[in-house]
Formats: structure tokens, sequence, C-alpha cells
């Protein structure tokens, strides 16, 4: 606990302000700092990535970091935006090391997500709910009462549903 202490601190300091910013790639990045309910400090960086021609493509990827600068989960996503009249996120896969699990970077990431999704323009969420997260049934209640919880509607046992408001 006395060495999370300083981790802490240090995070604090290295991200005070909430950064973004391109890379040489032309690939858009954002860093949020973020506090859990375990009293930590996390980082959870967004990226968007670029093309070949340094163009933003419609792929992205939160990385959620611990205090001691290792990834512990990832959120990545698709912005749909082909069909104007139905514009809206992919969410492909959202993933946490069990250790951080319930802590409440979940529900932070897919807000941070949500957040995306509006600017973007997107009407709604979806996406697939995967097998993974079906090894044990309190597993599976675990993954469906979080999204249930963050405002989702799940389809036929599969699919995650959710409006975006204006």
């Amino acid at each position: 606990m006395f060495i999370n202490y300083f981790r802490n601190k240090k995070m604090k300091k290295q991200y005070s302000e909430n950064n973004c910013g391109f890379t040489s790639d032309g690939s858009y990045i954002e860093d949020v700092l973020v506090k859990a309910k375990d009293e930590n400090m996390y980082l959870i960086r967004h990226t968007q990535y670029a093309d070949e021609n340094k163009e933003l493509t419609t792929f992205g990827i939160y990385r959620i970091f611990n205090n001691k600068d290792k990834q512990i989960g990832h959120l990545k996503y698709v912005f749909n935006n082909k069909d104007k009249n139905d514009v809206h996120m992919i969410l492909c896969d959202i993933y946490f090391d069990f250790l951080y699990r319930n802590i409440g970077l979940g529900s932070k990431t897919l807000a941070l997500f949500e957040k995306r999704a509006k600017c973007y323009g997107a009407q709604h969420i979806t996406g697939k709910l995967s097998d993974v997260d079906e090894q044990t049934p309190y597993e599976k209640a675990l993954r469906n009462e979080f999204y249930r919880r963050t405002g989702y509607e799940i389809i036929n046992f599969k699919m995650i549903y959710k409006t975006i408001s204006k």
C-alpha cells in the first residue's frame, strides 16, 4: 500500500492533465487518468489508428494501464458511418485482467467510449457478446449485469445495444 502511494503520485505527476495529440504515423492519442474503487490511479489511453496516408481510420482501442505501467485491459471498437441513416459504433471487445475487475474501470472506460461515440455522431452502440465470458454461470451473470447496469440491452442472449442520447 505504501508503494502504491508513490506509484499513484508518480502517475498524477506524469499525467497531471488529460493529454491528447497525434503520433508520427498520424494516429490520434488521448490519455485520461482515473482513480478506481481500489484508490489506485489508472491511465486510460485511447488510440484512433491512422492509415498509410496518415488519415484517421474507423478503428480504435482504449488501453488501460495500472500504476506499474502494465496494460491490464482494453476496449476495441469500430466506427461505422457508411450508411448516413445508421451511424453507429461497434463495441468489438472489452477485457480486463481478473484482478482489475469490479473496481469501476470497465464503467469508466465504457463512459469514455460512449462520449466518443456521441462526438462521432453515432446514433447507437452495438456489439456481440463473447463466449469467453460464459465459462461459468457466474461469469456470464457478471458480464450481463455489467452491461445492464451501464444501460445496454441484451438481445437474444448474444448482442448488446444502446441508444446514444443527443
